[in-house]
């Protein structure tokens, strides 16, 4: 049985070389040096802290993207919630500046994207439940399939969204700060697949049972964070056809450890 991560398998599909966690040994034993986070990084970073905030402390008790809603997020109310919130991020990752000119700087595209999502899952009915950062992290793994499990990894956000109908759909994101590099979006996409397997087999990670999500219309996307403030956000579909995924995590499997 193979015990991964989503990021690990999405990286074994690709090269069995990258989901090693260490490099090979060698005669010449060197020290392993952890290489600083770049400025990317840290912006990346620091946009998904700031989703995360909006998401679970705003959005989750309005069940509501409201750009306006996000706007507050930097005003005396709110900000000194948002800025303990940073502080406690920053033990974990490197968020770089994280001022509150740097912050509204930020908001800006998130504002963006948020509206432009909004917009989006309105097709699916009204939003009835969501989360975000979602631990993969449970008593025990989760299972894949006969021979992978997952034990790590943080899905960014969940909407559960009902329409007049009663029909359910789940909409999972993947916020991303650039979605550009067709090299990277492959591995992108795979991750994500994880992400819906995960959620199929272990739903309690977002309050359902499996005959709602057996029932439920899933849909995946890749969702842009970052880049120019004053584009529109571009957001890519990811397939979820069961048959695909399957084939994925069985070339992943047989790649680990080659």
């Amino acid at each position: 049985m193979l015990t991964s991560s989503a990021s690990s398998l999405s990286k074994a599909y690709c090269c069995g070389k990258m989901a090693q966690p260490h490099p090979p040994p060698s005669s010449m034993a060197q020290p392993i040096t952890i290489a600083p986070s770049t400025e990317a990084q840290q912006d990346g970073n620091l946009r998904h802290a700031l989703m995360e905030f909006y998401l679970n402390s705003i959005a989750k008790n309005s069940l509501i993207l409201s750009p306006s809603d996000m706007k507050l997020m930097t005003r005396d109310e709110i900000w000194p919630t948002l800025y303990k919130f940073l502080k406690q991020k920053k033990s974990k990752s490197s968020l770089g500046d994280t001022s509150i000119v740097e912050c509204r700087r930020k908001l800006k595209k998130l504002r963006a994207t948020t509206k432009h999502l909004s917009k989006y899952l309105t097709q699916f009915g009204t939003i009835v439940h969501l989360d975000a950062e979602i631990s993969l992290q449970k008593a025990s793994p989760i299972q894949l399939n006969y021979a992978i499990q997952v034990e790590r990894g943080e899905i960014d956000a969940v909407f559960v969204l009902k329409n007049e109908a009663d029909v359910v759909t789940i909409v999972v994101i993947d916020w991303k700060r650039n979605l550009s590099n067709e090299k990277t979006l492959i591995q992108y996409k795979r991750q994500c697949q994880v992400y819906l397997r995960c959620l199929q087999n272990e739903p309690s990670l977002i309050g359902l049972n499996r005959d709602s999500v057996k029932s439920a219309e899933m849909r995946v996307y890749l969702c842009e964070i970052g880049g120019n403030e004053a584009t529109k956000p571009t957001m890519v579909e990811v397939n979820t056809e069961p048959l695909e995924i399957d084939a994925f995590l069985e070339k992943a499997f047989e790649q680990f450890d080659s």
